[in-house]
């Protein structure tokens, strides 16, 4: 059994390179991706399939990573379930930690990393460990 086994993501990434590496590592775990370059296609896309996570680059053009977050959450169904978020950038501030966490953001974590490090963290996020 993979580590995402039956999971959907919902990948955002503007960079096509980074986009398919990650996406690629993300099924390697079992995930089901679904992959966006825009925001206003990820925005459809979650309503669409709903999916159990969200991972969005915060540097994109047109609507940022942190506008999309906002959008998400006010979503009439996201007011029920809040679906688990990770932000990825590669500024990592306190000031840009915190503002992804106000924007809806359950995590905010600094690039570079590699495609099994994003599938731990989603794992740990998503996926409760027996016994705790």
């Amino acid at each position: 059994m993979a580590l995402l086994d039956g999971l959907t993501v919902l990948y955002l990434e503007d960079d096509p390179d980074t986009r398919e590496m990650m996406v690629l590592g993300l099924e390697r775990h079992g995930a089901r991706v679904l992959a966006s370059d825009s925001a206003q296609t990820a925005l459809l896309l979650f309503e669409q399939h709903r999916p159990d996570v969200v991972i969005a680059d915060l540097e994109l053009p047109e609507l940022d990573g942190w506008m999309f977050m906002h959008a998400v959450r006010e979503l009439p169904a996201e007011r029920k379930k809040r679906t688990p978020a990770i932000a990825l950038t590669a500024h990592n501030s306190r000031a840009e930690r915190l503002k992804s966490l106000s924007a809806g953001y359950t995590l905010h974590m600094a690039k570079p990393l590699s495609p099994d490090q994003l599938a731990a963290r989603v794992g740990l996020l998503v996926k409760p460990i027996p016994g705790l």
